[in-house]
């Protein structure tokens, strides 16, 4: 197809040249870079198991290193949920719901703190977030629905996401006033209201844009930011956070009922 076009343009008039010549190299950058159009595309594209960078001097259990504006309310509640503990260090774990025995999930937006990589997959509809950690599931929905009215709170809550370009912009709402905020203990109320700005920024790295708005624990909206990269050859595993004290306790109540060894 280039070659017949470069041979119109040798027997064409100089005034057809000067407006073709342009449109030949659009169609060489074309054929050269056959990949740019999947690029454009990809930018939407989230799907893959990711890892969480932490660089030199990040704070991984919490989302910035400045403490947020909180009011009475929530200064009253992390400051006992810190009692003892220094500096940006986790909370106490007598009072994380994480912890044995409670074993409770940390909700959203906590499981991005935890350990392990998450998996994300996408459909036209929706984007779907499996957590390694206790395998926690999210669900955005991208079909315009609105948030439920009167839906008890839950440790996800309920997403839904719109595009902005290629920005991926979600909102959640509903999240269980149980769970924190951070590993840290940053409490909230059931008003909590979260953003998410999901963008890729390179083939393998995401970046993910919080900002928390609860007027009834803060006095403004504050945030941070955290960056993921791509790793296509893993797979997520199985991670409960309380298994192994679980199954200590299980095994001995089996021993003891069967008085043996189970």
């Amino acid at each position: 197809m280039i070659a017949r076009i470069v041979r119109s343009l040798r027997t064409a008039r100089v005034a057809r040249v000067e407006i073709l010549v342009p449109v030949v190299f659009v169609v060489l950058a074309a054929a050269i870079a056959p990949g740019a159009a999947l690029a454009q595309s990809s930018a939407r594209d989230f799907s893959g198991v990711w890892s969480r960078i932490d660089p030199e001097g990040t704070n991984t259990d919490s989302f910035t290193f400045e403490e947020p504006p909180m009011t009475p309310w929530a200064a009253k509640r992390y400051a006992l949920i810190r009692r003892d503990v220094e500096g940006f260090q986790q909370a106490r774990e007598d009072m994380d719901q994480l912890r044995w025995p409670y074993c409770m999930s940390p909700g959203t937006p906590r499981a991005y703190l935890r350990p392990g990589p998450l998996e994300i997959a996408q459909t036209p509809n929706g984007v779907y977030i499996i957590y390694e950690g206790n395998k926690l599931a999210r669900q955005i929905y991208l079909d315009g629905r609105p948030h439920p009215e009167g839906a008890p709170p839950t440790s996800m809550g309920h997403s839904t996401g719109r595009w902005d370009g290629d920005t991926l912009i979600v909102e959640t709402v509903g999240i269980d006033p149980l769970t924190w905020i951070d590993g840290l203990g940053h409490p909230h109320t059931e008003a909590l209201r979260i953003e998410e700005r999901f963008r890729r920024i390179s083939d393998t790295q995401i970046e993910i844009d919080f900002l928390f708005d609860d007027p009834g624990a803060f006095t403004r909206p504050w945030g941070g930011k955290k960056l993921f990269e791509l790793h296509p050859d893993w797979e997520i595993m199985e991670y409960s956070v309380c298994q192994d004290r679980s199954t200590e306790e299980l095994l001995k109540m089996w021993s003891e009922a069967l008085g043996e060894p189970w």
